[in-house]
């Protein structure tokens, strides 16, 4: 099957609206990435300043309760956090699902190591930010569930609202391609109109002066050549 070959218009507005899916999509990229590393980041830490204060709450609660019970009520009630304490080698959790089985061995390592350390979970499907911290002065470790469902809405709004506005540039761009086109072809339609008249028998026919010099050499080109078929076409006659 052979194709049929595109007009210059056509080309000419595919181009441009490459070019335009090119920019905005790189354009779109890079604000998506910063973005998104803005968010995480201003996430994070808040979320480990809050955890911080929540720690020293535990820390305190630890301290003056030995009752387990006693101790995930009152930590309830003083912080309405998703904690997990590990008191002298028993685990506590202040709601089932996030207990200790969720949080990766690798963060516990950490935290025995360094004292603290922070890392992305999924439970259930939502996305978590595991935030553990020693006690210091006690045989205790505790650890906050920060849900980041929040964020990744955030960011899936931010991504679609990028694809819309590079699909937008898109098209954008092909209608100023089909425009220029336009404008840049509208000369050459005059040449064909005039071209057309003198093939018909308007041997006076010439084309007017264009308004841009760039396209005067080939107004005059035409017209002198307008002029010489004229003159050769009046001599044969003769």
């Amino acid at each position: 099957m052979k194709l049929v070959p595109r007009g210059l218009r056509v080309r000419s507005a595919l181009g441009f609206a490459v070019l335009a899916l090119m920019v905005s999509a790189m354009l779109s990229l890079v604000t998506y990435q910063l973005a998104r590393w803005y968010l995480i980041g201003q996430r994070e830490d808040l979320a480990v300043r809050q955890t911080m204060v929540n720690a020293q709450v535990a820390k305190g609660l630890v301290a003056s309760t030995e009752d387990p019970e006693s101790l995930l009520s009152s930590l309830r009630s003083v912080s309405n956090a998703r904690a997990v304490l590990s008191v002298n080698g028993s685990w506590y959790a202040t709601v089932v699902e996030f207990n200790e089985a969720v949080i990766p061995a690798s963060e516990r390592d950490e935290v025995a190591e360094s004292g603290a350390a922070m890392q992305r979970v999924s439970v259930n499907g939502a996305p978590y930010l595991v935030i553990g911290v020693e006690l210091p002065g006690l045989d205790a470790v505790y650890f906050e569930f920060v849900s980041l469902a929040e964020y990744r809405d955030t960011v899936d709004t931010l991504a679609t609202t990028l694809f819309i506005g590079a699909g937008v540039a898109t098209l954008g761009g092909a209608i100023v391609g089909w425009l220029l086109s336009r404008r840049v072809l509208r000369p050459l339609s005059g040449v064909a109109d005039a071209a057309a008249a003198i093939a018909s028998g308007q041997l006076d026919r010439r084309l007017d002066g264009a308004h841009d010099p760039d396209l005067q050499p080939v107004v005059d080109s035409f017209n002198e050549m307008a002029s010489s078929l004229e003159s050769r076409i009046a001599r044969e006659v003769r």
